[in-house]
């Protein structure tokens, strides 16, 4: 089954529809990660991370407006984490791959303007 053609999706889409959404982005060691994505009730999409010492980097928590950002990342990582998290909120359908890929092209081509507004969303 192929994925379908993902929506264009910018940041300033991305950082209008998180100030209209009335999500919350908080800074949040893994533990507290890892507890909110074991909820049997959470309905969670999370940017995890591949053969690295961060097991979960980020979560969305639909049900609760909240995107949580693992503190342990570097800043480029948080930045990069909630671009991804901005995306499932964006376009929630698409698969974690594509979303990644979407993510790491947003941020190669962030306005000096757009990572100003996402370093300080995440610092």
């Amino acid at each position: 089954m192929s994925q379908k053609t993902p929506p264009k999706i910018n940041v300033r889409q991305l950082l209008q529809l998180l100030e209209e959404s009335g999500f919350d982005v908080t800074i949040v060691g893994e533990k507290r990660l890892i507890e909110e994505a074991a909820k049997p009730s959470a309905m969670v999409r999370a940017r995890t991370a591949v053969a690295a010492p961060v097991k979960i980097k980020g979560l969305i928590l639909p049900d609760q407006y909240r995107i949580l950002v693992n503190r342990e990342l570097g800043l480029e990582e948080r930045v990069k984490t909630v671009l991804h998290e901005l995306i499932h909120l964006q376009a929630p359908d698409l698969s974690e791959s594509v979303t990644e890929r979407q993510t790491l092209t947003l941020y190669k081509h962030l306005t000096p303007n757009e990572l100003g507004q996402l370093e300080f969303l995440v610092s």
